[in-house]
């Protein structure tokens, strides 16, 4: 991650937890450590919750916080800092996600639309056969 300048722009909860995630996981793989290594390192509970922190599913509490920066060797306030760049990121990932989500919900809506279509030609059917 490069050095710019702190961004005035602001994130929801939502969206710094996931830039908080992002941030753990770049300074892990910078280190080449797998998850579990890491979870060994600050002493968590398991690779599937810093799997979770990682995602932006779940916050850690702030003493855990500081076993993660210790571990990475890295200063906390390199988790919390924002800037434009990370801003962009987060925001072309939250968008991704939404049309992810609406071609989902336009495909059930079309399988929907397919099953309603074939019970209406059946109903004709049996109209027209009367």
């Amino acid at each position: 991650m490069r050095a710019s300048k702190v961004s005035k722009k602001k994130l929801n909860e939502a969206e710094l937890q996931r830039l908080f995630g992002k941030r753990i996981q770049y300074f892990r793989k910078q280190q080449n450590l797998t998850q579990q290594k890491l979870v060994e390192r600050a002493n968590l509970s398991g690779a599937n919750y810093l799997s979770e922190i990682e995602r932006g599913r779940r916050s850690p509490r702030f003493d855990l916080l500081l076993r993660i920066a210790n571990a990475l060797d890295v200063d906390v306030y390199q988790f919390l800092k924002v800037d434009d760049e990370d801003v962009d990121m987060i925001s072309k990932d939250i968008a991704r996600q939404r049309v992810a989500a609406l071609d989902e919900r336009i495909n059930k809506n079309m399988d929907d639309v397919k099953k309603l279509k074939a019970d209406v030609e059946k109903f004709l059917k049996i109209l027209g056969s009367k």
